[in-house]
């Protein structure tokens, strides 16, 4: 199994980054380039190889994290949203009834914590992206 990963650089655009690089950002050892609204966008893939050769894609996800002025990941961020995501996976965060009303704010403030992290790339990237994992596979994988 190997894992690829490439950032947006612009919108529209991807780069691909080193396995080394991701690591490192995700030990907060390294610097990613971010965007104006302080997060970096990524889309990573695990691709299943025999020997050099990339045979399939495993898994394809897209997300983004928030990063802290120095371009490092915001780790305390991360963990609140995967506290978040925990809590509305094991149904945790439920709307509350309070007399006549339904007290929905707490899910509400989970789900929007979640989707911070959740990036849906545009028409333009995914076919940057395709054309990237294409050329790096030496086939029409994607």
């Amino acid at each position: 199994m190997a894992f690829w990963y490439f950032i947006r650089s612009a919108p529209g655009e991807l780069q691909p980054v080193p396995l080394r690089t991701m690591e490192a950002f995700f030990r907060q050892r390294a610097r990613l380039p971010g965007e104006s609204d302080g997060f970096v966008r990524y889309a990573g893939l695990a691709v299943s190889v025999s020997g050099r050769t990339a045979m399939g894609i495993e898994r394809l996800w897209f997300a983004r994290c928030r990063l802290r002025s120095d371009g490092r990941l915001d780790e305390e961020h991360l963990i609140q949203v995967a506290a978040a995501r925990r809590k509305l996976l094991r149904g945790e965060a439920r709307a509350e009834r309070t007399g006549a009303l339904v007290d929905a704010s707490k899910l509400f403030e989970l789900r929007g914590l979640r989707n911070q992290c959740d990036w849906e790339p545009e028409d333009s990237e995914l076919l940057a992206l395709r054309r990237l994992v294409n050329h790096r596979a030496g086939w029409e994988m994607l």
